[in-house]
């Protein structure tokens, strides 16, 4: 079966390629926007990356101050300790002192003069810790 061909006139044609021009125009401006998202989602993706590092890098930086606050309060409170610690073996020299007479009494009162002396030295090792070399 031979199918006839329709022979079309000038302004059937004109119109049907003015109806293709409009349908490729559509389908152009369609793959420009289609283009366009993709080209948006890459650029999304990125971006989410870059915030996840940088957020990451302020979370490591608050980590490690937080840290560095919690050694310096534990630092603080051994001091403290030990402080106390030193002001109890005052007062308990004191309270002997007070009891003992003659060379007991001068014995006790030079051991009050050192007890200080100690607590300064401990006060400054736990400020200033040495530093500890590898392989030793």
């Amino acid at each position: 079966m031979a199918q006839k061909t329709k022979k079309m006139t000038k302004k059937e044609l004109a119109k049907e390629l003015a109806a293709l021009k409009t349908e490729i125009a559509s389908l152009k401006t369609e793959l420009a926007l289609k283009t366009e998202v993709a080209s948006l989602k890459t650029e999304l993706a990125h971006l989410r990356t870059e915030q996840r590092v940088k957020l990451k890098d302020e979370i490591d930086n608050l980590h490690k101050k937080m840290q560095a606050e919690l050694e310096a309060l534990k630092a603080a409170a051994g001091a403290k300790r030990e402080e106390k610690k030193i002001k109890g073996k005052v007062q308990a020299l004191e309270e002997k002192a007070a009891k003992a007479t003659g060379k007991a009494k001068a014995a006790i009162e030079a051991r009050m003069k050192n007890t200080p002396n100690e607590s300064k030295k401990v006060a400054t090792s736990v400020e200033e810790p040495k530093e500890v070399k590898p392989g030793n």
